[in-house]
């Protein structure tokens, strides 16, 4: 098991081992739960760092052991976006959302995409689908905050914001987001009150 992970992490980072033996009948159902475990957690740190062509190979691999994995392809997605690759990786969330419509991190992460692009209505429209299926996400609502903003609806934003501050009434990001609109609204008093 351990020669099998060398190999693949090995290969991971460039260099791809000289003989292809692929045996998954020697790869038990824990073996490869370990294996998707250290691919997962190598995927994370490329995410972070900011490894776009690392994650995308690392996330490639694990889509071999689970094609359908709507999570792998979400990050694929995002990572192709890191890339600058913004088509591609619409295509993608949707095929992650083909096989997972109610993952709520595809959902978002394909909202967030389309805004960057500038499609501010249709990314509200999937924002309002994810709060559908999990209406006090407070990442969801934040964003679905965010969004009204750009529509320059501020006090349906301040409206969201609220029920994001009743799941989690001591959200940094919110209370200051909050409080940023209302001051743009000239309600300085009460931006105040949000933000002390």
């Amino acid at each position: 098991w351990q020669e099998v992970v060398n190999r693949l992490v090995k290969w991971l980072g460039g260099n791809p081992p000289q003989e292809e033996s692929h045996n998954n009948s020697l790869m038990d159902l824990t073996d490869e739960e370990k294996l998707l475990e250290v691919l997962s957690g190598k995927a994370l740190v490329f995410f972070y760092a900011q490894e776009y062509e690392s994650l995308v190979k690392t996330v490639e691999t694990i889509l071999l052991l689970k094609p359908k994995n709507s999570d792998a392809l979400g990050l694929k997605a995002l990572a192709l976006e890191g890339l600058g690759c913004s088509m591609e990786a619409l295509e993608i969330f949707d095929q992650a959302l083909t096989h997972d419509p109610s993952n709520i991190s595809v959902l978002t992460s394909k909202a967030v995409s389309l805004a960057e692009q500038g499609e501010n209505e249709e990314a509200l429209e999937i924002v309002d689908k994810a709060l559908s299926l999990s209406p006090s996400n407070v990442s969801a609502l934040w964003l679905k905050s965010g969004l009204l903003r750009k529509l320059n609806q501020h006090k349906r934003a301040v409206e969201v914001l609220d029920k994001a501050l009743v799941v989690d009434p001591n959200h940094t990001e919110v209370m200051l987001t909050k409080g940023i609109i209302l001051a743009q609204l000239k309600q300085f008093k009460d931006a105040l009150e949000v933000v002390n």
